[in-house]
């Protein structure tokens, strides 16, 4: 059986690698490695890589590689319309445009600090629920409690908070 990296290296030998890497094989490495690190962290189960590359078939205008971001879009796609999940509204932030300092900020700190505003302080809620909802961040306070949109606790959470 095929490992991720190994089904991804395989698919990404159907395109021509990127113009300007051609030349700079420790270049073709590491786009090689992002790429293959973007679906082993966002993969969430059989069929996903599979119809994944079919979406990015679909959608890739060029024969080069497709870039981190676009496999990035592709698998939250792919994901949606597994879980059936609404897309919420047609502004959401996109990591891989980030550069590294402000990637490792926005997963250390601004993340971790709106699901504790969620929780502890009502009259930030709102605000924690924006910064969670673009960033595409489930609606899970730090101590595990799950919010609706509205900023309600979901029902299943409310009966384990009075059992």
């Amino acid at each position: 059986m095929q490992t991720t990296n190994d089904q991804v290296l395989a698919w990404l030998d159907t395109f021509s690698p990127i113009a300007s890497m051609k030349e700079n094989p420790e270049a073709l490495a590491r786009e090689m490695e992002t790429i293959a690190g973007v679906f082993t962290r966002e993969t969430s189960g059989p069929g996903t890589i599979d119809k994944t590359f079919q979406h990015i078939k679909m959608t890739n205008t060029s024969r080069a590689w497709p870039t981190a971001a676009q496999v990035y879009e592709a698998l939250r796609e792919v994901k949606r319309e597994k879980t059936g999940e609404k897309v919420i509204g047609s502004q959401t932030g996109d990591r891989f445009k980030l550069d590294a300092i402000n990637r490792s900020k926005l997963e250390n700190e601004v993340i971790p600090t709106a699901k504790r505003w969620l929780g502890q302080f009502p009259g930030l809620r709102k605000h924690a629920i924006s910064v969670l909802l673009y960033w595409n961040e489930p609606l899970i306070d730090d101590n595990g409690k799950e919010y609706e949109p509205s900023g309600k606790l979901k029902k299943t959470d409310r009966r384990k908070m009075y059992a």
